[in-house]
């Protein structure tokens, strides 16, 4: 009786929670993809001067992460690499990890 619980729990239960894992790990890799849309595509449109890439003042405001005074390209790369966990946060907003 022992050995048909543990084949049960071998043979069904762990296979359902590493699907259920990887299920898990797909939506965050969606949710990062998301994020990284709506924080950098519009951005490097509007630094490309899309004419139909529209950036409220705040949000202006709040793209220029490394404090030079308007939005440009430098922002761009810094929210991606910040994104991708290559800088800190506390690097947003300085002009230090460019």
């Amino acid at each position: 009786m022992f050995l048909y619980r543990l084949m049960i729990i071998h043979f069904l239960i762990f296979p359902l929670i590493l699907r259920l894992c990887v299920i898990l790990i797909q939506l965050l890799l969606l949710l990062i993809i998301r994020v990284i849309y709506a924080l950098a595509v519009p951005l490097a449109r509007f630094n490309a001067e899309d004419s139909s890439a529209k950036i409220t003042t705040q949000g202006k405001k709040n793209a220029d992460v490394n404090a030079s005074g308007t939005p440009d390209k430098n922002d761009t790369v810094k929210i991606l690499k910040f994104i991708a966990k290559l800088i800190p946060y506390e690097s947003l907003g300085t002009e230090k990890d460019n």
